[in-house]
């Protein structure tokens, strides 16, 4: 019995790693429609390493963990422009960063249906960077012809 009870943990981790990455890729597409395209997710052990410019967020509630969302500079700044039709200079892409993350976020929460879970408020990594506390992750490249690549990471406590 307790094998089983063992597998289905392990299913329902699996299960919710799934829809909370779904949820977080629709939520990067609600925020700027029909622009990126998933790329085959990757398993991430740690560390994770962040080169350029990423925004971490704190999951809490039913799901715990981490969602990272990093880029380039020029990416976010193409994104910013896209979406507000200004161009934006580097504080103000920096600023932008921590909004479209928590953007992403609280939409991913909201498309989480049956879970409870809140988000902490951003912390932005700039700079070379390397994240370690959790065990493993999952991280799914979204590609716009147009505007670049977006990395995002989700990493959940229990897995």
């Amino acid at each position: 019995m307790c094998e089983n009870g063992g597998a289905n943990v392990v299913t329902n981790l699996s299960s919710r790693v799934t829809d909370l990455l779904n949820a977080s890729i629709e939520a990067v597409n609600s925020v700027i429609p029909n622009t990126f395209e998933p790329g085959s997710p990757s398993i991430l052990m740690a560390p994770i390493l962040q080169t350029e410019l990423g925004v971490l967020i704190g999951i809490t509630g039913d799901v715990r963990g981490r969602l990272i969302v990093s880029t380039t500079t020029d990416v976010l700044a193409r994104i910013g422009e896209s979406m507000y039709g200004i161009e934006l200079d580097d504080e103000m892409v920096k600023s932008f960063a921590s909004e479209f993350t928590n953007m992403i976020a609280g939409h991913m929460v909201r498309l989480a249906e049956g879970l409870n879970m809140d988000i902490s408020p951003p912390t932005t990594l700039e700079g070379e960077t390397k994240l370690y506390g959790f065990n493993h992750g999952v991280m799914v490249p979204l590609v716009s012809k147009r505007i670049g690549t977006v990395r995002l990471a989700l990493v959940l406590e229990g897995i």
